[in-house]
């Protein structure tokens, strides 16, 4: 600015007054200003600013490492929101999907995230069960938090992600449609929300539609595909399964090599739903019907949500915020 200042004889309040959009100066001189400027490539200093006026106009956002076609979905639909904006997103990708290790590389991420002095967080957390005290320094801060995907019931902050009571039942309801009687679930077990719900939503619909079903359900460890044991559960079921739900669009993946291996015909043999609508917008899709969990609404949602509290300095004030979209059935004719 010092540089420019001298070039066209002016103050260096001045200069600051053009660059910066604040205060009033005579058009002439601000179009004088702007062409030097272009000239000698004149960047603001993000540093600079972020100390002057407390915002550093970047964004931290903390996901699985991978993305896939859901986060990757989620990060666009961030990407797409503050896109016209004056903002700029850093991206941390935690390894594991949950777990000590995961968790470890999260709060790694989130204090590099805080060190920058990111004007808020969008995070999927790594912990379904984590307590204020997790979240201690950005309370501390009173740093905008919005959370993605996997509800956090101890921590008050805002939300975003998809309606999985809603799937699950959605699910229960197009299989007894088939008039289906010996029904598996297929879950990444009781420790992850989204499994929880989804699968929550599936029994409690058989439950209350009455109808006379035989449900067997098996628990994996993870959201992979888990072939080898849902293969080893098959055989050992003591009645044919004719219809599956898998609460993960891998986990469904899983169900359909052991099926094949087993010789079962989808959808003659055994219906299969699973969830999340994977590889769907990298125009791949696994061949089986699921459900479009609309990760790009999500990632703006979670954008607009974050932007009010940034708008609002992290007001606590505002009351929380918990957005839960509907899923979208897929039919693939399985």
């Amino acid at each position: 600015m010092k540089v420019i200042a001298d070039e066209v004889g002016l103050s260096m309040m001045t200069v600051s007054r053009v660059l910066s959009g604040n205060g009033v100066v005579a058009p002439a001189t601000a179009q004088k200003i702007q062409k030097v400027a272009e000239r000698l490539k004149y960047r603001p200093n993000r540093l600079v600013r972020a100390v002057k006026t407390g915002r550093s106009g970047l964004i931290g956002v903390v996901m699985p490492s991978g993305l896939g076609s859901f986060y990757g979905g989620v990060l666009s639909g961030i990407h797409d929101y503050f896109a016209g904006q004056d903002t700029s997103i850093l991206l941390s990708q935690v390894h594991g999907d949950q777990g000590e290790g995961a968790i470890e590389d999260e709060l790694k991420a989130l204090h590099r995230l805080i060190e920058m002095r990111v004007d808020g967080i969008i995070l999927r957390p790594a912990n379904d069960e984590a307590t204020p005290h997790y979240f201690e320094e950005i309370l501390d801060r009173g740093m905008p938090l919005v959370v993605i995907d996997r509800y956090l019931p101890s921590f008050p902050c805002d939300f975003v992600g998809t309606d999985d009571v809603g799937g699950g039942e959605e699910a229960a309801s197009r299989l007894l449609a088939r008039g289906l009687k010996n029904l598996l679930l297929i879950t990444a077990g009781d420790m992850v929300g989204t499994s929880r719900d989804r699968a929550m939503g599936f029994r409690n619909h058989l439950k209350s539609s009455g109808a006379d079903v035989t449900l067997d359900s098996l628990a994996c460890p993870s959201f992979s595909p888990n072939e080898d044991l849902i293969l080893k559960h098959l055989r050992a079921s003591g009645k044919p399964v004719d219809g599956i739900f898998a609460i993960s669009d891998s986990l469904g993946l899983g169900c359909f090599r052991a099926l094949r291996k087993l010789n079962r015909r989808i959808p003659e043999d055994v219906a299969l739903v699973g969830f999340g609508a994977v590889g769907a917008s990298d125009g791949y899709t696994f061949p089986f019907s699921t459900f479009d969990q609309h990760p790009e609404i999500i990632g703006k949602s979670s954008g607009e949500l974050l932007d009010k509290r940034i708008a609002n300095n992290g007001s606590r004030v505002l009351p929380k915020q918990t957005v839960r979209l509907q899923a979208s059935f897929i039919d693939r004719g399985t």
